[in-house]
Formats: C-alpha cells, sequence, structure tokens
C-alpha cells in the first residue's frame, strides 16, 4: 500500500465520521433549539437584572451625595459652634483676669481695729458680705455680656 492510498483511506473514514455526526446533529436539533429558547431566557432575565442593578447604584449614589452634603453641613455648623466657644472662652478668662484684678486692688481693713460680732471681727463679716455681692454682681455681669455677645 501506498502513502496516497492511505490518505485516501483516513480521509474517506473522517468523512464518514462528519456525516454521522451531521445526521445526528439534525436529529438532535429540538433538543439544541429548546436550550436555545431558554439561554436566550436567561440573557433577558440577566439584562433586567443589570439594568435593576444600575438603578440602584445610581440611587444608592445620589443618596451618598445627599447625606455627604448634610453632614458637611453638619460639620461646619460644629466648627462655628467650636470658634464661637473659642471666643467665649477666651472673653471669659479676660473677664475673669479683669474681676480678679479688681478685687486685688481693693484695700482691706486690718481685724485690731474693727470690733468681733458673734466671734467674727466686722472685717471678716463685711468682706464676706462683700465677696457675696461682689460674686452675685460679677457672674450677673457676665451673663449680661454673654448675652450681648449672641
Amino acid at each position: 500500500m501506498t502513502i496516497s492510498l492511505a490518505m485516501d483511506l483516513l480521509l474517506a473514514a473522517l468523512l464518514i465520521a462528519m456525516i454521522a455526526h451531521g445526521i445526528l446533529n439534525a436529529l438532535l436539533n429540538p433538543v439544541v433549539g429548546a436550550d436555545r429558547e431558554a439561554l436566550a431566557a436567561v440573557v433577558h432575565d440577566f439584562q433586567i437584572a443589570t439594568g435593576q442593578a444600575t438603578a440602584g447604584i445610581d440611587g444608592m449614589r445620589t443618596a451618598a451625595d445627599v447625606t455627604g452634603k448634610a453632614l458637611q453641613a453638619q460639620i461646619d455648623a460644629g466648627r462655628a459652634a467650636i470658634r464661637d466657644l473659642e471666643f467665649l472662652v477666651e472673653r471669659g478668662e479676660r473677664m475673669a483676669d479683669r474681676l480678679e484684678a479688681a478685687s486685688r486692688v481693693r484695700p482691706v481693713a486690718s481685724d485690731a481695729a474693727a470690733p468681733a460680732i458673734n466671734g467674727r471681727s466686722a472685717v471678716d463679716a463685711a468682706s464676706a458680705t462683700n465677696a457675696a455681692n461682689t460674686g452675685a454682681a460679677n457672674t450677673g455681669a457676665l451673663l449680661k455680656a454673654i448675652e450681648g455677645m449672641r
């Protein structure tokens, strides 16, 4: 046998196999057609799901933008409140320093010159009364200053 005859036989065998395969495909074609319809339905459902997911992502992006803007507004308001409080603390410290300096300037009478009342000297009683009145007046002045800044 020559090589050309062997090649012709091999080619004939492959041709017969291809014809048999074609016949089988033709017989099974209704099954393949049903599978194609199922595949088309799956692809259609996937496209619908993809559209819904895209709409959901857009909605979430919009909600995130709105929430981000609201959060930024609260942060800005908080920073403004911090600046206001820092200003109030600074003013309060200056006022406290002035009140302290003013209380140091007042002369205190000596205990020896005042007679004792109920076991306390008159100077002690007067100082306690004066301190209570001064503290109430200073507190009132501080509250009025804070009210005036609003």
